[in-house]
């Protein structure tokens, strides 16, 4: 999906059922790549290749390495099989991860998401502070964003209004990180924001909301 054909790369796109990511899989390319491939291909038709490198869980912390995968269709490699796999803790994050994929996120990505890029312009290899995506249904009821801190550089806060919000309901949200869960409205949430404050690069937030 690289390349810079224009007309002909989307005439291309259209032959085929879906595209995959594998040699960007580590962060901050994995989810800087996701951030650039929806703004052409729907995220439900986007498979990511999850540990297709031995070391991509060493590059950030577990959730940020485990929170790409819930904007994308994911592939699970490179674990699993082996009866020790399956009694470590980051299987059984992994497993925790794809319960929320299919119990919050996947209705979500599977029924023709809104997406909007809070960060549209980063690119993959240009220098970036944040890469900041969010998904919400097509009627406003639910959705979720997560915020990655990409430099050590830049500032370590970054104030996320919601898109994907009806400014005339009200929202259970919950800050995955502390798991805090707090009340707000459409309008607050798409004017005031929420601050999101993270002390080291490669590091991130999941933000999910749902309608009360």
């Amino acid at each position: 999906c690289s390349g810079g054909g224009g007309r002909n790369d989307i005439g291309m796109l259209s032959r085929f059922h879906y595209c995959c990511e594998s040699d960007w899989s580590t962060l901050p390319l994995s989810i800087r790549a996701i951030n650039g491939l929806t703004m052409f291909i729907p995220p439900e038709a986007i498979c990511y290749y999850h540990n297709h490198f031995h070391y991509a869980h060493q590059v950030t912390d577990t959730e940020s390495h485990l929170r790409v995968t819930l904007f994308t269709t994911p592939i699970y490699v490179g674990f699993g099989a082996q009866d020790g796999d399956r009694s470590t803790v980051f299987y059984q994050r992994t497993r925790r991860y794809i319960e929320l994929a299919k119990t919050f996120c996947r209705p979500v990505m599977a029924n023709r998401p809104l997406v909007y890029h809070h960060t549209p312009d980063i690119g993959v290899m240009s220098p970036a502070d944040w890469c900041v995506l969010e998904y919400g249904a097509q009627d406003r009821s639910r959705g979720y964003a997560a915020a990655f801190r990409m430099s050590a550089a830049g500032d370590d806060e970054y104030v996320l209004r919601l898109r994907g919000v009806d400014t005339a309901h009200r929202y259970e949200v919950r800050l995955d990180n502390h798991d805090q869960h707090f009340r707000a409205s459409g309008m607050e949430l798409a004017s005031g924001g929420i601050r999101i404050h993270l002390d080291t690069p490669l590091s991130s937030e999941l933000i999910m909301y749902e309608a009360v």
